[in-house]
């Protein structure tokens, strides 16, 4: 075909493409309507930037091909492509991203002739695959190999088995009418495809001072991810999500992808943790705004990682999987802030830290995962000051337009319904990706196989693709998958837990304690294996800076916790929390230090801590609800006093919550609060940040000296365990509709606690800093017994009642103490009717405080 009708837009880069090119325009004819475009990228209505590689008008249609110079061997996994030579690379089929092209292309092509008022009907545009390389071996599966094509066999060289692209396309007569090309047509499209714009194809987009990449890493309906480098530090790589904004679309349209930016941005703002990725700002971008995100160049998608590496996977592998992924979830949660839409694609694999002389490929099987894709989060705000109001998050009820289909396979079946509960959302995509994880499969192809699925088996079962599944893997995946919310696990800690069931079911010993060595890294370390002088019982959590083990000290017998810095710069975060404890004079109600001074256990740094006990009052709030009278009285005397405590030593622990809290059972069987994880004791106090953000404000609003916002921090966070206890909720993590369970107590006067205290926890956990601020925290003896008769508390103690009177919901309401203080001055003249002992009358029927 001569040049007049072969229009490069853009010369070719790389010799194999070139050829593959020049192979196909040998193929034409120099005749009507035969006409060709190379290399050129199109910007679509929805506002994607598309690169075409070859885009052919031929008598029987239009087509867009996709050319791929493969060499090596090339398989499939689903819809997911392998293609096997030096090493393994997972791709998705490009036959859809040539069908989604060709049908964008139409749409401007057909706008475009309505503009000009012409009367050439645009047809269907087909896309199709060119397999280029002869050599190439292909095991594809036969649906797999729709509109793929091969070269043309020339001479003696190696025959492709696929169909020929003149043969088998582009040389084929019309299949149907609607489609034939006609020369008034191929004549018009120079001119449309002008009137469209394309252009020269373009290697590198810029953000900022980010070049992109010109492939695209993913695409989603609404934006399209690039991987990014910086344009001054080539070895700063970054991936950089564009929300496209269409280029005609309607205000409501325009604004809600502009919220879906927003959204994710706000929602990751101030996140640290190593299994959620990172956001560093927003950007503008002509095609709408731009996020970036911190990247791993090695990263890929969980469902392409569980094509490729999914078979060499071993069961202790993939429960680690899930539990990262579960304490990356419940970590969120802690801050108020819900995913949504978990599935395969809005997860992220890299391979894990390499042993010295270990090939890479064999870090691949220890894999670290990341959660990504938030931009159909919630999350609400940290606080009630102009800070935590900017951060709020909504949930948007436009959920759907911003998620790619193939995710539709992993959410729950609840998330098209008003105010859908989030943390329910969550536990499902956390069992669909545990599905995925256990059987190597995903849980359905699309989203009505799904539900057919959860009515049929109520929930997923992994064990109905999977033989090696126990029963108690399927019972972890159908509690967290039961279609009905209220028959869910309530909360991802319910989840960790049936996990840690498991784990220790499946998991043994990896070396007995004589073959204890250095070669395990303890951040990695299973059930069972032996580091220095511990054998890991199980696995504790993870935070933002370090992961906690509970290991058996081999020397003493004794149970002791291990916190294994995450990296090297936390763990001065460690040293930092070993040296407040030193610091400390021994009280039983503050956590202890097994070992003076933070080992190092290559390649990690490890604070050994003793071990306070089972239970954390947050988890005893999950499973029991509601404290007893009892229990508050004796839990608020331990936790006041340890507070009280570190007061007198100058310490301010700056992240009190029930998770903190662990309940000791003491030698006598009685319970005793231990507070523990002080990694936040030495943060300076200008970081208002720190600390769980639900529990933790700031109050930025009101001003005054360090001492005074250090009481009324310390002030603050006393308050929140207690009321946490009156209303049976952990404050952080769980389902928000879950009732409380109501309990009695024999020595309550068979009453249970009111669901708050109108008074004094009013006066603590008031954001300002009023009268008499310090003096509320402290609870008098009398006040479990008035709570437990219906009574609010009594008189705080102090030198003087403060605003009592003028509490409403109180002791007495703003007219009552009006009334009592005249009475008060009657008697104080002479005039009360029981001068003598100076007590005012009480009428009948009113109770009586107790006395003391």
């Amino acid at each position: 075909m001569q040049d007049s009708r072969w229009t490069t837009v853009t010369p070719a880069q790389f010799e194999r493409e070139r050829a593959a090119l020049e192979h196909v325009r040998r193929l034409l004819p120099d005749t009507e309507p035969y006409r060709a475009w190379s290399n050129f990228t199109f910007t679509a209505e929805t506002g994607h930037v598309h690169e075409v590689d070859l885009l052919v008008a031929t008598p029987g249609g239009i087509y867009l091909v996709e050319i791929k110079s493969l060499s090596g061997r090339l398989t499939n996994s689903g819809a997911n492509w392998l293609l096997s030579s030096d090493s393994v690379r997972t791709f998705d089929n490009p036959l859809h991203l040539a069908d989604l092209k060709g049908k964008r292309l139409r749409s401007l092509l057909t706008a475009q002739a309505l503009k000009d008022r012409s009367a050439v009907r645009i047809p269907f545009i087909q896309g199709a695959v060119f397999l280029s390389l002869p050599h190439l071996q292909i095991a594809l599966t036969e649906h797999q190999l729709h509109w793929v094509f091969g070269p043309e066999p020339e001479g003696d060289a190696a025959r492709s088995p696929l169909p020929g692209i003149w043969s088998g396309l582009l040389g084929r007569p019309p299949q149907d009418e609607r489609r034939r090309i006609t020369p008034e047509i191929s004549r018009a499209l120079p001119r449309l495809l002008a009137g469209v714009g394309i252009a020269r194809s373009r290697r590198y987009h810029q953000v900022g001072s980010w070049q992109l990449d010109a492939a695209p890493f993913d695409v989603g309906p609404t934006w399209q991810d690039h991987l990014a480098h910086h344009a001054q530090f080539e070895h700063e790589h970054r991936r950089i999500r564009i929300y496209l904004v269409e280029r005609n679309s309607g205000k409501a349209e325009r604004a809600s992808i502009e919220r879906a930016a927003r959204r994710e941005m706000l929602a990751l703002h101030g996140v640290n943790h190593p299994g959620i990725v990172r956001v560093d700002t927003m950007e503008p971008h002509e095609g709408g705004p731009a996020l970036i995100f911190r990247h791993d160049p090695r990263a890929v998608r969980l469902d392409h990682f569980m094509a490729q590496h999914g078979d060499r996977l071993e069961i202790g592998a993939r429960l680690d999987m899930i539990r990262q992924l579960a304490e990356a979830v419940a970590y969120a949660h802690g801050r108020r802030l819900h995913h949504r839409a978990l599935s395969a694609r809005s997860v992220l694999v890299v391979p894990g830290p390499r042993s010295r002389g270990e090939a890479e490929d064999e870090a691949w099987l220890r894999p670290v995962v990341q959660i990504s894709d938030w931009q159909a989060a919630s999350r609400l705000p940290d606080s009630v000051s102009d800070s935590g109001a900017a951060l709020r998050v909504s949930p948007t009820s436009q959920l759907g337009a911003h998620l790619e289909r193939s995710a539709e396979a992993y959410l729950a079946p609840e998330l098209s319904t008003p105010a859908p509960d989030p943390v329910a959302l969550d536990v499902f995509g956390l069992g669909t990706l545990a599905y995925l994880l256990l059987s190597g499969q995903p849980p359905a192809a699309d989203r009505r196989e799904l539900l057919t699925r959860l009515a049929s088996d109520d929930g997923l079962r992994p064990s109905s693709s999977a033989d090696s599944i126990s029963e108690f893997m399927d019972e972890l995946v159908q509690a967290a998958t039961a279609p009905v919310p209220a028959r869910r696990l309530s909360s991802v800690a319910e989840l960790l837990e049936m996990l840690t069931l498991v784990e220790e079911e499946l998991t043994t010993p990896s070396a007995s304690p004589t073959e204890a060595t250095g070669s395990v890294d303890l951040l990695e370390a299973r059930v069972g294996d032996t580091v220095a002088d511990w054998r890991i019982v199980r696995k504790l959590g993870t935070g933002s800076t370090s992961r906690a083990f509970l290991a058996e000290n081999l020397r003493s017998g004794a149970q002791e916790v291990l916190k294994v810095a995450l990296s090297d710069e936390k763990a001065s975060r460690l040293a930092h929390e070993a040296q407040v404890l030193r610091g400390l004079h021994q009280d039983s109600r503050i956590i202890r230090l097994a070992r003076e001074e933070p080992l190092h256990l290559p390649p990690r740094w490890v604070l050994v801590l003793e071990h306070a006990g089972e239970k954390t009052v947050a988890r005893k709030l999950r499973e029991d609800g509601r404290l007893t009278v009892d229990e508050l009285e004796t839990y608020s005397d331990y936790l006041f006093g340890a507070v009280d405590h570190l007061e007198g030593e100058g310490v301010l622990h700056r992240d009190i919550k029930p998770d903190n809290i662990a309940i000791r059972i003491r030698p006598n069987r009685t319970r005793q609060l231990v507070l523990f994880d002080f990694s936040l004791a030495a943060v300076p106090l200008e970081d208002i940040e720190a600390g769980t953000p639900p529990l933790s404000r700031p109050f930025p609003r009101h001003h005054g000296p360090p001492p005074l916002r250090r009481a009324r921090r310390a002030v603050r966070d006393r308050g929140h365990p207690a009321r946490d206890g009156l209303r049976g909720a952990a404050g952080v993590g769980g389902r928000r509709h879950r009732a409380p369970v109501h309990r009695r107590s024999a020595g309550a006067g068979r009453r249970g606690v009111r669901p708050g205290d109108p008074g004094r926890s009013r006066r603590v956990l008031h954001p300002g800093p009023g009268p008499g601020r310090e003096q509320a925290t402290r609870f008098p003896e009398g006040d479990a017994g008035r709570l437990a008769a219906g009574l609010p508390p009594g008189r705080p103690r102090g030198p003087r009642r403060l605003g009592a009177s003028r509490r409403r919901g109180g002791v007495h309401s703003r007219r009552a103490g009006r009334r009592r203080s005249r009475a008060e001055r009657r008697r104080r003249a002479g005039h009360a009717g029981d001068g003598a002992r100076g007590v005012r009358p009480q009428p009948p029927g009113r109770l009586r405080r107790p006395s003391a």
